[in-house]
């Protein structure tokens, strides 16, 4: 999704590919390329215009067995919010990274995220639920954001963006229908254990 402050601008971009590129040309996007300069608005203010015109050759994402990787192609510097990355780390969930120009960075990986779900299973779909948090990455153009910068919220940025890792989503969901299903099942079990044993606590009776 494409945001340019607190709004979101066009359409949702979706692609299944495992590589994909983010550029600022104004060709049409397509399933390997999302150009930034194909999405019209009108009235932009200077410093937008300035931060998509210097955007160019932009990022490019790409994913090697689940684990998925940024390079920044720009001439400018890239910032990186990727909750997963900062939980690998050890740093705090909103973190904000900066990626310089021919350089890379991991922003999600899957035998972290799996350990994650193993742990989070023992403790329920409330604990399931809570890693959807972890399921994004939100990427900005030559301004960062957050405590280290004069930027404090990505609202405030003039060009972002944020990815959805809809694979990872997809499997929270089912693991989470499938906690809540289970958890049904052992409270119906143990009612139904309960009037099993009101019954056999009654008193017996005879009737001649």
């Amino acid at each position: 999704m494409y945001y340019e402050y607190s709004e979101k601008v066009g359409e949702t971009y979706k692609s299944s590919a495992t590589e994909i590129g983010i550029t600022g040309f104004c060709d049409s996007s397509n399933n390997f390329r999302l150009n930034l300069g194909s999405i019209a608005k009108p009235n932009r203010n200077p410093l937008i215009r300035y931060v998509r015109e210097n955007i160019r050759e932009g990022v490019r994402f790409y994913n090697r067995n689940g684990d998925v990787f940024i390079d920044c192609l720009s001439n400018s510097p890239i910032f990186i919010q990727a909750p997963l990355c900062s939980h690998v780390m050890g740093h705090h969930l909103a973190t904000v990274y900066r990626v310089e120009p021919g350089h890379s960075m991991q922003i999600f990986s899957a035998r972290k995220f799996d350990y994650l779900i193993f742990e989070a299973q023992k403790r329920g779909p409330d604990a399931i639920a809570a890693l959807q948090q972890i399921c994004c990455c939100r990427l900005s153009f030559l301004k960062g954001w957050g405590e280290n910068y004069q930027i404090q919220t990505v609202l405030e940025v003039p060009v972002w963006i944020e990815v959805l890792f809809i694979g990872a989503l997809h499997e929270l969901d089912l693991l989470i229908m499938q906690a809540k299903n289970s958890r049904h099942q052992h409270l119906l079990l143990q009612a139904a254990q309960q009037d099993i044993d009101d019954l056999s606590s009654c008193p017996s009776m005879s009737i001649s």
